[in-house]
């Protein structure tokens, strides 16, 4: 009896369903036989092929084709800030952990006693992903740093995003062209969308010399026209005896290292000035001896005063005494307070390139030395700057780049060293820019340098200083 009830109710429970669909029209009853409503099997298609095409969009962003994520360290010991710097990024890479193409390290200078030992950390965890870097003058991770070390690690198909490297060392001083054609010797850049690029910076070792504007003079010539540039000079922390390259677990004082990169990834690049006219009515002339600058004339409309000593003239111009101008010089030899009161002084620049600024970093009797970029036929104009312009450029030039993409991902930001040295007393750019609902959801990452690297003045690559250059990289196909 029980046995019946229970098949009883079973089989009243299959007709009562079956009765259901056909009032849903999902079934049809013809005589004693059921059949599927072709209308409802449509109607089924229909909805599960949009169920799998938002499904699949879902898919694809959260599945982003190329993944930039960063790390950094502020341990003392380079083996484990390397190795810490690495696993923080390679814990924010979810889909690509087999597919990593691209590590760039920015170390400060605190590590240079064995730089060795930090890379080796980062392959300890990486293994022989690809490593470039610089030492610099202080690095950004989602805020200002110094004395620390921060890893951007790329991780996509090599069809989404590949990446060829090479380097030079350089030996002398005379031949760029050379050692321009054999750094591009290893690489495609006709088929690259993008390049980093990274220089030794000026510094006791190697006589001040700064190598950029004349080796990017030679460079070009074999760029294809598209083909934008990103990157910058090395630093030490404003020590000026050392600069750092780092190529592959290798480290030199003298090359030049390039990346370049071929991708369908969307990406923008843009640069700005965070300098402006000190006096525009006012131009400078110079006499020379060798690289000092040993007397300064003032040309200010149809006004031209006599050469005098270039340390009076340039201490009258930026508003402090001779005397004060010669205490805080040379600025690399002194503590680093004097350094942050020489940086503030007024720079010249060429009237025709004032996006190159000169600082000047020595005295020699009455004579000044600069940074270079100057002879005694160019027209010379001052530039100055604050923090408040700083600031503004700062969030200017970024704003510029992801306004062109719909899914940034990353700030990729190099940053010239004065936004380092005069912000620091001022307002902290990165926290500011995080502080607005537009960025705050976007990492920053990067370095600042020496020299900044990047499309100036309508080139795909120049030189510049007192600005900013960035990249930011979206995450998925163009």
């Amino acid at each position: 009896r029980f046995l019946y009830s229970r098949i009883q109710l079973k089989c009243f429970r299959i007709v009562k369903y079956y009765q259901e669909l056909i009032i849903d029209k999902v079934v049809i009853k013809e005589g004693k036989n059921y059949s599927l409503n072709m209308e409802w099997v449509k109607m089924l298609e229909k909805f599960s092929q949009g169920v799998l095409e938002e499904y699949s969009s879902q898919k694809d962003h959260t599945n982003p084709e190329l993944e930039v994520a960063y790390g950094h360290s502020t341990k003392q010991n380079p083996s484990k800030a390397g190795e810490e710097a690495a696993e923080e990024a390679l814990e924010k890479i979810r889909f690509h952990q087999n597919d990593l193409q691209l590590a760039l390290v920015f170390a400060g200078s605190c590590y240079e006693q064995d730089f060795s030992a930090l890379l080796q950390g980062t392959k300890r965890v990486l293994g022989n992903t690809l490593l470039l870097g610089i030492s610099t003058f202080g690095e950004i991770a989602d805020n200002r740093f110094n004395e620390s070390v921060t890893l951007i690690l790329f991780a996509a198909k090599k069809e989404n995003f590949q990446v060829e490297t090479s380097y030079v060392e350089i030996k002398d001083y005379d031949n760029y062209d050379k050692y321009s054609s054999k750094l591009i010797k290893n690489v495609n850049l006709k088929n690259s969308n993008f390049a980093f690029i990274f220089f030794p910076g000026p510094s006791q070792e190697n006589g001040m010399t700064n190598i950029a504007p004349s080796f990017i003079s030679s460079f070009s010539k074999y760029l294809p026209a598209n083909l934008p540039l990103i990157g910058g000079v090395a630093a030490d922390d404003g020590k000026l005896i050392k600069t750092y390259q780092f190529f592959n677990g290798s480290i030199y004082n003298k090359a030049v290292i390039l990346a370049a990169v071929k991708t369908n990834i969307k990406f923008a690049i843009a640069a700005e000035h965070g300098y402006s006219h000190f006096n525009p009515e006012k131009q400078y002339k110079f006499k020379l001896e060798q690289n000092t600058i040993k007397e300064i004339s003032i040309q200010e409309k149809n006004k031209v005063l006599p050469f005098d000593s270039a340390t009076k003239v340039y201490a009258k111009e930026v508003g402090v005494s001779a005397e004060v101008l010669k205490e805080v010089m040379p600025y690399f030899a002194g503590p680093k307070g004097n350094f942050k009161q020489w940086i503030k002084l007024t720079a010249f620049a060429n009237k025709l390139k004032p996006h190159i600024l000169n600082y000047p970093f020595d005295i020699d009797g009455n004579g000044l030395i600069f940074t270079g970029y100057y002879s005694e036929n160019e027209p010379m104009i001052m530039m100055d700057t604050n923090g408040d312009n700083l600031i503004k450029s700062f969030k200017s030039v970024i704003i510029k780049a992801i306004e062109k993409l719909d899914d940034p991902q990353i700030i990729i930001a190099f940053p010239c060293a004065i936004y380092n040295v005069i912000l620091t007393t001022f307002q902290n750019e990165i926290k500011a820019l995080k502080s607005e609902e537009l960025f705050s959801n976007i990492p920053i990452a990067g370095a600042y340098v020496n020299v900044e690297i990047g499309p100036y003045d309508g080139k795909n690559i120049d030189f510049c200083n007192g600005s900013i250059v960035c990249l930011v990289l979206g995450k998925n196909r163009t």
